[in-house]
């Protein structure tokens, strides 16, 4: 988080909480898949907590693949397991995924990824073509106050100082849902939701009882170390859902009507033409 591979650049256009993922500033290691799925719980934990004025937890991630690598930039096992995250434990929650500036040799790669992804994720992926970030398309979906100045707004975001805020709302987030959804501050135990509703509303909001867990159910919070080495801030740890937990266990945002926004292409991962027309030039 504070290389600036993801920031948090505030809303779209139908109030959902925006994060901007640059993919050129990451490089991850296969060693590096099981700590950054606990990193990638945390921010979005952040990003779909209950608000007031916008109670449906959704979010926008809008990923820039300029000057990305095939190989240095990009894991695509990783791609994979987030995907089926995304879709086991937090469906519905990722409700747009914008992709902006990807290579043909790159479109080529992703392909039998999207192809292999379920549906509650491939259908929420559009890739923008060079076409259409000069028709403003990007702007038709955030204020230019909050797109980025590299992407035709003027956001100037690409500073140290706001990565290294960016994690540390991040883990303040993190270390105080653990003390307080978990009981940790002396209150009782409550599910993520209620705990969201008593920090919002006050205390004096109205609490669904939560049952005591038992050995067949409970709701698994793992504490997360983050790594000195990664310099995650990870702090005296964090809380992850892990996967090998029913879906169940895990406490979902209230259904809403999802928001639609403007109509754009959708690139047709069955038809060779019609996915690789969405690319722009060659790596």
């Amino acid at each position: 988080m504070r290389g600036g591979v993801i920031q948090l650049i505030g809303e779209d256009k139908d109030g959902r909480l925006t994060f901007y993922i640059n993919t050129r500033r990451d490089f991850p290691t296969a060693k590096m898949r099981e700590e950054r799925t606990k990193i990638f719980d945390m921010w979005l934990s952040l990003g779909t907590r209950l608000r007031k004025g916008n109670r449906n937890c959704r979010i926008t991630m809008l990923i820039n693949q300029k000057d990305a690598g095939v190989w240095k930039n990009t894991d695509m096992p990783f791609q994979s397991t987030i995907a089926l995250r995304i879709a086991k434990y937090y469906p519905g929650v990722v409700d747009k995924m914008y992709i902006v500036n990807m290579g043909s040799v790159l479109a080529k790669c992703a392909k039998p990824i999207f192809t292999r992804m379920p549906a509650g994720v491939s259908e929420r992926i559009q890739i923008l073509t060079d076409n259409d970030l000069k028709k403003g398309r990007l702007l038709d979906l955030f204020d230019e106050s909050v797109l980025p100045v590299e992407l035709g707004g003027k956001y100037d975001c690409d500073k140290q100082e706001m990565f290294d805020k960016f994690a540390l709302d991040v883990e303040e987030h993190w270390n105080t849902l653990k003390t307080g959804a978990l009981g940790g501050g002396g209150g009782s135990l409550m599910s993520l939701k209620d705990w969201e509703v008593n920090q919002v509303f006050g205390p004096q909001a109205p609490m669904t009882p939560f049952p005591e867990p038992t050995s067949d159910t409970r709701i698994n919070l793992e504490c997360v170390q983050s790594s000195d080495e990664t310099d995650n801030r990870g702090g005296d740890g964090g809380l992850s859902r892990t996967p090998e937990h029913n879906t169940e266990d895990f406490i979902t945002c209230e259904e809403e009507d999802v928001i639609t926004s403007p109509t754009l292409p959708t690139c047709n991962s069955d038809d060779d033409d019609s996915f690789d027309s969405c690319a722009q030039g060659e790596e």
